[in-house]
């Protein structure tokens, strides 16, 4: 009795001695904390149409080859500055694996929670981060076509995405010259497939269910990236590549994604700017655009409606690529130009093409469409008005319904952004309307001539006075005395024979009072100030 008494006591107290332990570590989170360093990588997840909500999978890609997969929360990015201080950069991150981790595609597996997240030098140190110092130049893109192991299909020929990055309207390399103002080009640019290198598809080692599956529901990225481009690599010299399209024979999941994965090809060590394209991706040049503008950097734009769903501004192809688009006889949609924020996120637009309204000024100015590639220096494209404290600012911009990728936009008119770089989606329309439209293409967000916006809280307003060959005149305040434009009479007109003739004569936007001056042989007769309300 006395030795099981003793053996009762001798666990009872190896429980306690357990139970305190526990209680222990659950009060030291710094146990659960780690510091890594590597490069922010972004890839963003886009469904066909908008039909699911938009994804994005952050990881950090690590000196040794290593791929660690985040979650991320939008206020540690904007923490940080926003997405366009971190993506493609070296950061230190901090993060707590004592929270149940989740990836933002779905995925469970090997995901670490950020706590924290800066980055550990101020200079973009690879290729997606282009987007920071502007991309110009030859932009080598190479199109290989894989098919699943278990999936023979081959839903269009070698020569088709060849073609895609031709010159000719419709094709990837006339669209990406056009939206640029010629800044870049796909020069070099190529597909590979089959046996040789263009006659084909090349085959996967792996059935679809090897990367699209229960653990990666929408593809498995990296494995993905790294089997296509390894079956490529005897046919690709990718030491002068810039960014690779890969292209697939069936779905990955419910997505689309643009970004980017760092690898090191052929002796060169990057971060590779890369789309991954389902079936339906490949087949519509929109998409193909939306993707490769995220693999250069670019995030979504939005409309000012708050829903969270980043595809209701169809004033850039970085948001609703689908409506108010152009179809293509071969490539499916067409792309839409990026918004003014955009274009000048990527140094598309030159110093004498952008005007910045300085505080405490009034100016009048003509804005021509955003895009007119023949603007020129002095002929505005963008006006930049920035708040009165703090980082943002709004852009204005004139969008016109003509030409090969813009003929079908909602309307003619000048279009207001707000810019807030601490959203994954910095640039929103500015929408009239309360409460704003769940599409930006109604008339709240068309400024038109005689429509004034005022954002009385930053002193700031914009009056759209006229149109012009080329655009639109506007007026714009940014904390001045705005001088109204100059009536004209109504009436009477010709000689006047009546001693007490009734005066009418146009409103004029931004005035309160009128100032009438009359004169006859005999000298001044009137010489009254009237309000706007008489």
């Amino acid at each position: 009795m006395k030795t099981k008494s003793n053996q009762e006591n001798h666990t009872l107290h190896h429980y306690i001695v357990a139970a305190f332990l526990f209680i222990t570590i659950g009060f030291s989170p710094s146990l659960f904390a780690e510091t890594l360093t590597g490069t922010l990588g972004v890839i963003w997840g886009d469904s066909q149409n908008g039909k699911h909500p938009n994804q994005i999978e952050y990881t950090l890609e690590q000196s040794n080859g290593k791929r660690i997969r985040l979650n991320l929360k939008q206020n540690i990015i904007a923490n940080a500055g926003g997405l366009s201080n971190l993506q493609a950069k070296q950061v230190i991150i901090t993060t707590d694996d004592s929270v149940a981790p989740f990836s933002q595609s779905g995925a469970t597996n090997n995901t670490k929670e950020v706590t924290s997240i800066s980055p550990l030098n101020s200079a973009p140190i690879n290729a997606q981060a282009l987007a920071q110092q502007g991309l110009a130049g030859p932009q080598k893109y190479v199109s290989i076509l894989c098919k699943f192991s278990d999936k023979s299909a081959e839903p269009e020929n070698w020569n088709f995405f060849n073609a895609m990055y031709g010159n000719a309207v419709g094709q990837l390399g006339h669209f990406w010259k056009e939206v640029s103002s010629n800044n870049i080009n796909l020069s070099g640019s190529r597909a590979y497939g089959g046996s040789s290198g263009n006659n084909g598809w090349y085959d996967l080692p792996s059935p679809r269910s090897a990367y699209v599956n229960a653990t990666n529901p929408n593809g498995d990225l990296g494995l993905l990236f790294a089997d296509c481009v390894g079956v490529a690599d005897a046919h690709i010299n990718f030491s002068d590549v810039k960014g690779i399209n890969l292209m697939f024979n069936d779905t990955i999941g419910q997505y689309a994604w643009g970004g980017g994965v760092t690898a090191t090809l052929d002796g060169v060590t990057k971060y590779w700017p890369t789309t991954w394209e389902p079936t339906w991706g490949w087949a519509n040049v929109n998409v193909m655009a939306h993707e490769m503008g995220h693999s250069f950097g670019l995030p979504h734009s939005n409309n000012s409606d708050g829903d969270n769903n980043p595809y209701d501004n169809p004033w850039s192809v970085m948001s609703d690529a689908w409506n108010y688009a152009i179809q293509d006889p071969i490539y499916g949609t067409r792309g839409k130009h990026v918004n003014a924020h955009e274009k000048n996120q990527l140094n598309w637009l030159t110093n004498g093409e952008k005007f910045t309204a300085p505080d405490g000024e009034t100016h009048t100015l003509n804005i021509h469409s955003l895009s007119d590639n023949l603007a020129g220096a002095g002929a505005y494209r963008m006006i930049k008005i920035p708040f009165l404290t703090g980082n943002k600012y709004y852009t204005v911009e004139a969008r016109e319904t003509t030409g090969a990728y813009e003929a079908n936009l909602p309307g003619t008119a000048i279009i207001i952004h707000e810019v807030d770089e601490s959203r994954n989606e910095p640039a929103w329309v500015v929408d009239k309307d309360t409460p704003p439209a769940d599409s930006a293409d109604t008339e709240g967000v068309m400024w038109k001539v005689g429509e004034t916006f005022t954002d009385s809280a930053n002193n700031i307003s914009v009056t759209i006075n006229a149109t012009t060959t080329r655009g639109f005149e506007v007026t714009v305040n940014r904390g001045g005395v705005v001088v109204p434009n100059k009536t004209t009479l109504i009436s009477p007109s010709g000689q006047i024979t009546d001693s007490t003739p009734s005066y009418t004569w146009n409103a004029v936007s931004n005035s309160t009072e009128y100032y009438l001056w009359v004169t006859d042989s005999t000298g001044n007769v009137i010489k009254k100030w009237y309000t706007a309300a008489q």
